[in-house]
C-alpha cells in the first residue's frame, strides 16, 4: 500500500519499510512489557529495604547522623547503640541482617563482638561493616582480620554508604 503526499511540485509517493511497522510493534511491546514489569520491581526493592535490619555499634555522635542517612534511603528497621556489650545483647533479639561496627568501643574488642555476631547469624545472612575514625592501614587490617566485609570512614558519605548497602566492592 502507497501513501501519497502532496507537496509543492510533483506528487511523491512514500512506501513504509516493510518490517517497520513489526518492529515498531515489537519494540513497543518490550518498553510495556519493562514499565509493567517496573511497579513488581520497584515493590520487591521497598520490601527488601524495609525488612533490613540495621544495628549500628558506636559513639552517639556517629550513629545518629548515621541512623538519618539510613533512613532517608528508606532503611527504617535501624537500632543503634553506643557499647559492645549492649550490641551484643541488641542483636540476640533483633537480628540484623547488615551491622556497622566502631573499631573503637570502649568496652570490648572489634573481634569478639565480629565473632559473636556472625555466630548468631542464621547462614552467614549477617554483614559486617567496620566504622573508623581513620585510614590507617593497622585500622584497616584490624577490620578485615576481624571478618568485617568492608571498612567505612566516618562521617560517614552516602555513595560508600550505598555500595556497602548493596555489597559492591569497595
Amino acid at each position: 500500500m502507497s501513501v501519497q503526499k502532496l507537496l509543492p511540485g510533483p506528487i511523491a509517493t512514500f512506501r513504509p519499510a516493510p518490517n517497520r511497522l513489526l518492529r515498531e510493534h515489537s519494540v513497543n511491546s518490550q518498553l510495556r512489557m519493562v514499565a509493567g514489569d517496573l511497579p513488581v520491581r520497584a515493590a520487591a526493592a521497598a520490601k527488601s529495604l524495609t525488612d533490613t535490619r540495621i544495628l549500628i555499634a558506636d559513639t552517639a555522635s556517629s550513629a545518629e547522623p548515621l541512623t538519618r542517612l539510613l533512613h532517608s534511603l528508606g532503611y527504617l528497621h535501624t537500632k543503634s547503640v553506643v557499647t559492645g556489650a549492649s550490641a551484643l545483647e541488641l542483636a540476640r533479639a533483633f537480628q540484623p541482617s547488615i551491622g556497622f561496627i566502631a573499631l573503637d568501643l570502649p568496652d570490648m574488642s572489634t573481634a569478639y563482638i565480629g565473632r559473636r555476631l556472625r555466630e548468631w547469624a542464621s547462614a552467614g545472612q549477617l554483614r559486617l561493616i567496620a566504622l573508623a575514625a581513620d585510614h590507617s592501614l593497622a585500622s584497616r587490617d584490624r577490620a578485615r582480620l576481624s571478618g568485617f566485609s568492608r571498612y567505612l570512614i566516618r562521617p560517614v558519605a552516602c555513595l560508600p554508604l550505598q555500595q556497602a548497602l548493596r555489597g559492591s566492592p569497595g
